[in-house]
């Protein structure tokens, strides 16, 4: 062992007498007596700024005090306005939902007097009077500067003058925090006004930005100039001499080849070790962001040298050069970031186009993709076609593509009318209107009348009919769903005509206001769970055809406002973000049990079979799980492609349809899960990439571009990205199944790799002649 340790020394050693290295150390040091110059310190909030101000509220409030019937408050400001300010008041015009510029203009010329002359206000000493200004409706920060008003300093009496203000003009001047921060350079202040923000706020973004800052400025810059530092290592070791006194010791080959190799990673770890340890005491003692978990990085670092220098090492020992050396560590970063930057763009590229919905619509099949674009297969072309759009969407599909999702609820298909049925936006009057498509004439747009409310979700009862849930209740539709001729129009929008036979009227009763995020399912007898922004409602069927209220439940916690619910023949099944199922009695909605399909895994579907008899669940893995109905115990269903799952429908006859690899679906036959169809789309030159080049590639390549995810973890103490997004709505925001990012797979796959490239260096150093 103490030849080898002679050798990591001497590999200090080199790194020592290099010029670069010195210059680093002197950058590390200037950079962080930089960084230590740059401070802040706090004050109390004071004064007014232009943003603080609903303009349209605190004009009709002062129109109010100057009729003597606002509050004291407002009146008392009213009364030391000056002329200027108060004559503006009659000028003042809200500004349109886009402005042009000389609107824009107009507006401040008005505004710009009533704000300053208030700033003046805000600096008076006299401006409080117990007559004008009563305590009980200040916050808990202004009585507590009341109760002091004879003794108050002067910066405490400008923050009493803002939060009279506050008080005086409800809804009309923004809550202020009780203290700003102003940036100091060298004691110097660095902006005239002081930031908006609490320390806690500039902590909190702090430690937001340290992974990004950790990845994109360490990880990136600092590894180069690590790189170029310890790149002689290798080379020097085959001078003249050299290698012929190092093979003299008693050393295998392979061991002095991985010993200079540890004497460069140990080398980086103590400058690695200097920067972090600097850093971290420079955000505690300026500011106050102590923060531990940086020390990780420490390792990270280390770590992801070594994945790069195991491939410069690599080839210094083939070419024996340091130019050499650089340029194949550079090449091979290019390679890793290419390879990483296509395989995301194209893959999020794939999983716009992956269906998430299959709706069997007679001899015929619909789906629906994750841009929310309503298709229909085309046995003939080998492919999926978009079906039931307006002229209007179709034409802004590309663009709202792009951005979000089609505006679109639905579609379902009506048995008894032999049409698919759908809700969507109309780009002319931004209504939402129902369509419907006929497979005839295939699946063509043909509008309908007004939605009579705001659209949830369309369902299918299990009688086949469409029942379309709304902000206001349920609306059961039938019939030929076209426009009224005698429609009124009232400027420009359709008066939606909720009695009519096409739509009408399903409860519940007595009546609700639903809203989003928004689910709900069937149960096998026919009755309705509705899951809405964190309340679970049961409704039954009434012998009138419409829907009454029985039993309701509600969630209180945040991350319970959406929810997932299905129902088999003994069990309602309600799940959350959690990735846990709760399993309901369906009467009651008492909780039975709580099981875990994927620990750590979010659901994306929950279905069951129409006879009650299976639950299925596809969790953000893309993995199919089963439950019977009276058994507690999941299994992965028998189906190709798991893995790679979006999307599942039952339907009648025992026929399951599963869709995976983007596009493609596969019938089933239940109970022994047959394969009995398949509808595979070619593949176009994008997928053929992605699945036989790229993936492949990606899967064998170290993956040190994603080491932020590791950094992340470390730092944030969070396993993935988190999934703090609110869905606002069931059919337009529920995301296809998303595998969750494992923060450990870059780590696993790059130490494989370097593990490979290391062998590989022992292997020619022990077979090489000398």
């Amino acid at each position: 062992m103490r030849p080898y340790l002679a050798i990591i020394k001497d590999s200090f050693r080199e790194a020592f007498h290099s010029y670069v290295l010195w210059i680093v150390i002197g950058l590390i040091t200037v950079f962080l007596l930089a960084a230590a110059l740059v401070s802040y310190r706090q004050t109390l909030t004071v004064g007014l700024r232009d943003d603080e101000v609903d303009w349209p509220k605190l004009v009709a409030q002062l129109e109010q005090a100057k009729a003597d019937k606002g509050s004291p408050g407002a009146i008392r400001f009213w009364s030391l306005m000056n002329s200027q300010a108060q004559g503006n008041l009659a000028k003042f015009k809200p500004l349109s939902p886009v402005p042009p510029f000389d609107e824009v203009q107009k507006f401040k010329e008005v505004t710009r007097p009533i704000l300053k002359d208030l700033r003046s206000i805000l600096e008076r000493e006299d401006l409080y009077q117990s007559t004008s200004f009563s305590a009980s409706k200040m916050s808990q920060e202004g009585k507590a500067l009341l109760q002091r008003e004879k003794t108050l300093a002067k910066d405490e009496r400008l923050r009493l003058n803002r939060l009279l203000l506050e008080a005086s003009f409800s809804g009309a001047i923004g809550e202020s925090e009780g203290t700003s921060l102003v940036l100091c350079v060298a004691g110097w202040d660095l902006f005239e006004d002081p930031l908006p923000i609490s320390k806690q706020m500039l902590v909190d973004v702090a430690r937001d930005w340290l992974p990004f800052l950790v990845d994109k400025g360490l990880l990136g810059i600092g590894l180069l100039v690590a790189i170029i530092v310890t790149a002689p290592a290798i080379p020097n070791m085959f001078d003249p001499g050299a290698l012929h006194l190092l093979l003299s010791k008693p050393v295998l080959r392979s061991l002095l080849f991985l010993s200079k190799f540890f004497g460069s990673c140990a080398f980086v770890l103590l400058c690695a070790t200097y920067f972090f340890i600097g850093l971290y005491f420079l955000l505690g003692s300026r500011w106050g962001v102590w923060e531990p978990r940086l020390m990780w990085c420490i390792p990270v670092y280390t770590f992801v040298f070594g994945i790069y220098y195991s491939v410069a090492a690599l080839a210094a020992l083939v070419w024996r050069n340091m130019i050499v050396s650089i340029m194949v560590a550079i090449v091979f970063w290019a390679l890793c970031f290419s390879v990483g930057f296509s395989k995301e763009w194209i893959e999020g590229s794939l999983n716009k186009s992956r269906l998430r919905r299959i709706i069997p619509a007679g001899d015929r099949l619909l789906a629906v993709d994750c841009t929310n674009t309503p298709l229909v297969w085309n046995d003939e072309q080998k492919r999926w076609n978009i079906a039931m759009l307006s002229r209007e969407l179709r034409n802004f599909r590309p663009v709202i593509s792009f951005v979000g999702q089609m505006p679109v609820r639905g579609p379902v298909y009506d048995v008894q009318e032999k049409q698919a049925v759908a809700v969507q936006i109309s780009a002319r009057t931004g209504q939402q209107l129902i369509s419907s498509g006929k497979a005839d004439n295939n699946f063509a747009y043909k509008e309908g009348p007004a939605s009579p409310a705001s659209a949830h979700l369309l369902l299918t009862e299990p009688g086949g009919a469409p029942l379309l849930a709304t902000s206001t209740g349920l609306y059961r539709l039938s019939g030929d769903l076209v426009a009224p001729n005698d429609e009124i129009k009232f400027l420009g929008y359709k008066l939606p005509f909720a009695n009519r036979d096409s739509v009408r009227e399903a409860g519940p009763t007595p009546a609700q206001t639903w809203d989003t995020p928004f689910a709900a399912a069937f149960a096998p007898d026919g009755t309705l769970f509705v899951y809405s922004r964190g309340k679970l409602q049961r409704l039954s069927k009434g012998s009138d055809g419409k829907y009454t209220l029985d039993k309701t439940e509600k969630f209180e916690s945040k991350s319970e406002r959406r929810g997932w619910v299905a129902a088999t023949k003994s069990t309602l099944f309600v799940s959350h973000r959690d990735g846990k199922i709760q399993l309901r009695d369906p009467q009651t909605l008492e909780l039975r049990k709580t099981l875990e399909p994927a620990p750590g895994q979010s659901p994306r579907i929950l279905t069951a079979s129409p006879d009650g008899n299976t639950l299925a669940i596809i969790m953000e893995n893309r993995k199919l799980w089963l439950l019977a109905d009276g058994t507690e115990q999941f299994e992965l269903a028998p189906v190709g492609g798991q893995g790679d799952i979006s999307a599942i429908h039952f339907a009648g006859g025992n026929q399951v349809y599963v869709t995976d690899l983007f596009q493609r679906v596969t019938a089933y036959e239940l109970p022994d899960w047959k394969r009995t169809q398949r509808w595979s789309p070619s593949f176009d030159i994008q997928t053929r990439l992605y699945l036989y080049l790229l993936k492949p590639v990606y899967t064998v390549c170290p993956k040190p571009g994603e080491l932020y995810r590791t950094v992340t973890y470390l730092l944030t103490e969070q396993k993935a990205e988190a999934d703090t997004g609110e869905s606002n709505d069931a059919e337009l925001h529920e995301y296809e199944p998303q595998p969750k990012s494992n923060p450990w797979r870059p780590v696993y796959s790059s130490l494989a790799f370097m593990v490979v490239i290391l062998g590989l260096g022992c292997l020619y150093m022990e077979r090489q002649e000398f």
